[in-house]
């Protein structure tokens, strides 16, 4: 009855969501409505448009109202014929409180300004731990779920393949902030799409920034202090020779 009653409470919040992103930035972006065959290839995309739209109605569902489906796969999102966008599949609903909001809101503007201090200790106030807590590693992690896939955050760490197992090697996840799990699927998930689309370097958390901004002036919270490009030093080399044996260029491993 309660997943019933979440997922009618959805359709209120798409609803609005929806409403929201088509007024900030007009019909939905299918380049041509003309009736085609079934059997011709798929009309052609506006992509940057449909990323844009896609973060803003998930970022309205995840920031302002606290509801929102944590499952955009390509599957579950349709270019209808008029023109529309269609969000099928609500049965990975989940509500985020108002204090998760703001902690999130936060970490986000950090990631957006690229202040790795401040991203490593928004981080860790969302509860999230390794076993040294060390802030380049925090940050690494959060850039990761968060933000983005760029060379800049994975490729000192064997890219998008071994990033995780890397990472997790040199300071292990000791706890996990459960509240903020399902909006790192939905962020992840957006990226995907994005770069299914053709976006390389899209940045969740910048697609989100002005959402935050907004709830935190809402709420009347104060914005997170940032300095713009702010790095973090790393207390540690990156053992190459690991990353070796786990795409398996390293000839003296296993025989």
């Amino acid at each position: 009855a309660a997943k019933g009653a979440a997922k009618g409470a959805a359709v209120g919040v798409v609803d609005s969501a929806l409403d929201g992103a088509a007024g900030a930035t007009g019909a939905f972006p299918r380049v041509s409505r003309r009736r085609r065959p079934r059997v011709c290839t798929p009309p052609p995309i506006d992509g940057p448009r449909l990323i844009r739209v896609l973060f803003d109605c998930f970022g309205h569902q995840l920031l302002h109202d606290g509801l929102f489906n944590g499952d955009p796969h390509p599957g579950n999102i349709l270019l209808l014929n008029d023109g529309r966008i269609g969000l099928i599949d609500w049965g990975q609903v989940k509500r985020l409180s108002q204090a998760d909001r703001v902690r999130l809101a936060r970490l986000l503007i950090a990631l957006a300004d690229r202040d790795e201090v401040l991203s490593a200790q928004l981080m860790a106030a969302t509860g999230f731990a390794t076993r040294s807590n060390d802030p380049w590693v925090l940050h690494k992690w959060a850039a990761y779920r968060f933000s983005r896939w760029t060379n800049d955050v994975v490729a000192e760490l064997g890219g998008m393949v071994h990033f995780e197992r890397l990472l997790g090697s040199i300071d292990p996840i000791a706890a996990e902030a459960q509240e903020l799990v399902m909006p790192f699927r939905m962020a992840a998930l957006l990226r995907g799409n994005a770069l299914g689309l053709g976006d390389l370097t899209i940045d969740s958390a910048r697609q989100w920034r002005p959402h935050a901004v907004a709830l935190l002036k809402t709420l009347g919270e104060p914005l997170p202090p940032t300095v713009h490009g702010r790095r973090l030093p790393r207390a540690f080399e990156v053992p190459q020779q690991q990353i070796s044996i786990l795409d398996g260029s390293d000839q003296t491993a296993g025989g």
